[in-house]
């Protein structure tokens, strides 16, 4: 079976937020989404990087008697 490259792309991207998450002591994570922009070139290196744009929620939960 082979893994589509923007599947390793997002897991990188959710890992991030994951650990990001866990900085704040987050309780969960909600709304994740994402989407994958242009091929932006590297000058330097010449190497052409596909950029992925996310957003997502971390929250803290609560309860309250």
């Amino acid at each position: 079976m082979e893994i589509h490259p923007n599947f390793l792309r997002v897991e990188l991207v959710l890992s991030e937020l994951i650990r990001k998450s866990e900085d704040i002591d987050a309780d969960a994570i909600i709304g994740f989404d994402y989407e994958t922009d242009n091929i932006v070139p590297v000058e330097e290196t010449g190497v052409q990087l596909k950029r992925v744009l996310a957003t997502g929620m971390a929250v803290k939960l609560s309860c309250t008697a």
